[in-house]
């Protein structure tokens, strides 16, 4: 009102959504038109998103330490699925899969028992006796006295086991309490006492981390940034922050002795907003050709420092299948030389030091699934 403009009510709420209200304002004024409609909006943010970007100069005086030193990375291919995708997604594969996940799991779960492990093929032979099994949870569910009750089974055969909701003693009240947290295709070891039908669980162990050693230095003083989920193409692309980044990265602002150490950028996951990932999502697109979207990411890597060496790995949101593990993005979307094109999950070494690179988009169900989630 102030600026004499008026709008349909979907052209307000667009501005609203936008972080540049008043650039997107100033641009309504050029047009003239007694009525804004939200497809003026949308042409001004497409333009501002997609125009040319303006070369960035390092500040004055600014000597990045970096430059001094050659790359050092070393990928594990033996960890990346890309190129080497060879399932077809038949029964025979998810057996497979999660029989050596089984076998994996249960090496780790092995020792540290004061009850003997027992395969559930022979668990009737136990019968009023304490044991330790190693299993996968195939069934979760409550009763109706409240107590979780499991189905259970390894590589040898089925059974089921209980949790009391009677809270006796320390022990059944910890079980009880570790319960809530098992998910299904879980591994873990189950300890109890065996009756006829199940297993009275006393106790619930997963496979624990190994000792973590002391932290690993090199000898170079670099450092590497980590970053993700920049969504290129989205209405709610954080433009403002990533003109910050790349100034950062140029000298510019604080912290200019660390910004001049930094060696490797890496980027795990959701590089682009992509098309058509969930319902309705064009309605949040301002750029709406997935090639168009990683244009934009290759302009922005046109603007980092050329002596920094750029790891990328995909995300849920990215060109690539959604299934996990994924593989790169494949070179005729991402055109940039300077960008190191990784699957996800991947192992990457860099400098010497062990890094996994994953976007993490099970971890969405896993957290769905917990309780307290």
């Amino acid at each position: 009102m102030e600026k004499g403009i008026r709008l349909t009510l979907d052209a307000e709420e667009q501005i609203k959504k936008s972080d540049v209200q008043d650039e997107i304002v100033d641009e309504l004024l050029t047009l003239n038109k007694p009525l804004i409609s939200k497809e003026d909006v949308e042409s001004i943010l497409n333009k501002k998103i997609t125009s040319p970007i303006v070369d960035i100069k390092s500040a004055t005086n600014f000597l990045p330490l970096a430059k001094e030193w050659d790359t050092d990375i070393k990928i594990n291919h033996t960890r990346d699925v890309t190129g080497k995708s060879r399932g077809k997604g038949e029964l025979d594969d998810f057996v497979s899969y999660f029989r050596n996940r089984y076998e994996r799991l249960a090496r780790l779960l092995r020792t540290g028992s004061k009850y003997p492990n027992a395969d559930l093929k022979d668990i009737k032979r136990y019968v009023n006796e304490r044991v330790r099994v190693i299993v996968t949870i195939s069934e979760k569910r409550e009763t109706q006295k409240g107590n979780t009750l499991f189905e259970i089974e390894d590589l040898t055969g089925a059974f089921k086991a209980v949790v009391s909701a009677n809270k006796f003693s320390k022990e059944k009240e910890l079980a009880f309490e570790k319960a809530k947290q098992v998910l299904l295709d879980d591994v873990v070891a189950v300890s109890g006492k065996v009756l006829e039908p199940y297993i009275i669980v006393d106790d619930i162990e997963w496979p624990d981390l190994p000792v973590l050693r002391e932290r690993k230095l090199i000898e170079k003083d670099l450092a590497i940034a980590y970053i993700s989920d920049m969504h290129f193409g989205s209405r709610y692309f954080l433009d403002h922050y990533l003109e910050a980044f790349l100034d950062w990265l140029h000298g510019k602002g604080e912290e200019r002795e660390l910004a001049s150490k930094v060696k490797y950028i890496v980027v795990a996951g959701d590089i682009v907003d992509g098309i058509g990932v969930y319902p309705n999502q064009e309605k949040e697109l301002v750029v709406k050709d997935i090639y168009q979207q990683y244009k934009m990411f290759d302009d922005f890597m046109e603007r980092v420092p050329d002596y920094i060496k750029v790891i990328m790995a995909p995300g849920n949101h990215d060109a690539v299948r959604r299934g996990e593990p994924m593989p790169a993005v494949p070179k005729d979307l991402i055109k940039s030389d300077e960008v190191i094109r990784i699957g996800n999950p991947s192992c990457v070494a860099i400098e010497g030091l062990k890094h996994l690179v994953y976007h993490g988009t099970s971890m969405d169900s896993l957290i769905a699934a917990l309780p307290d989630g």
